[in-house]
């Protein structure tokens, strides 16, 4: 199946082929290049064959458009279907063994992988609701930020090291587990970066090289 990708205002008439946009791309006035040995703050230049692939503030994918078609019968109130899924009158044990930190795991992977622009996070203040301001990868963009300012605000500048206890993700405040999340993550970094300039302080002389390492 060819994946489509949304330009424009994100209307079927806007979605063209993988191979054209990958063109179009090619043509632009600073195309990403691949990024050799780590990965980029925007995820620009991660894939070697395609280094726009994955990147950030780049259209989302799609497969098959809405078309506005109504359901052949009357949909259930959400409120029957959230208390038919969800509703416990006692306690009962997930079959896989699994708790409520795997959820909430899965949130803190959902918004690493997804942040549609609001509008907030623009020059002009437009939203672009087609648009993922995250890459496509899992590089703990709400640790380490998508843009260079907020990879910047993080960091101490010495030792490789995080800020203590900072993390980028703005939308975190309202999922305290997602922060305390990041914040472990955070210390994970650092002790890395610790380690890192412990053991090897020849291959790993500077801030900027412990803190890609342990990025």
């Amino acid at each position: 199946i060819p994946i489509l990708f949304t330009i424009g205002l994100g209307h079927p008439g806007a979605a063209i082929p993988f191979g054209d946009y990958s063109q179009m791309v090619a043509k632009e006035d600073n195309p990403p290049k691949y990024s050799g040995r780590y990965r980029t703050t925007d995820g620009r230049g991660n894939n070697a064959k395609h280094p726009w692939l994955g990147q950030g503030r780049r259209p989302y994918a799609v497969q098959q458009y809405d078309r506005g078609r109504a359901p052949s019968a009357p949909l259930p109130e959400p409120a029957k279907v959230i208390e038919q899924l969800w509703l416990r009158r006692k306690f009962q044990a997930a079959p896989n063994k699994t708790n409520a930190l795997m959820v909430w795991l899965a949130t803190f992977i959902s918004h690493d992988l997804h942040y549609t622009h609001d509008g907030l996070d623009g020059a002009d203040g437009r939203p672009r609701p087609w648009e993922n301001l995250h890459s496509s990868y899992l590089d703990l963009q709400p640790l380490y930020g998508h843009r260079p300012d907020a990879t910047t605000s993080v960091r101490q500048f010495e030792g490789g090291k995080l800020q203590h206890d900072q993390f980028a993700e703005r939308r975190f405040g309202k999922f305290p587990v997602c922060a305390a999340l990041a914040i472990l993550l955070s210390r994970e970094h650092n002790y890395i970066a610790e380690q890192l300039a412990t053991r090897y302080p020849d291959k790993f002389a500077t801030d900027e090289d412990l803190f890609q390492q342990a990025r």
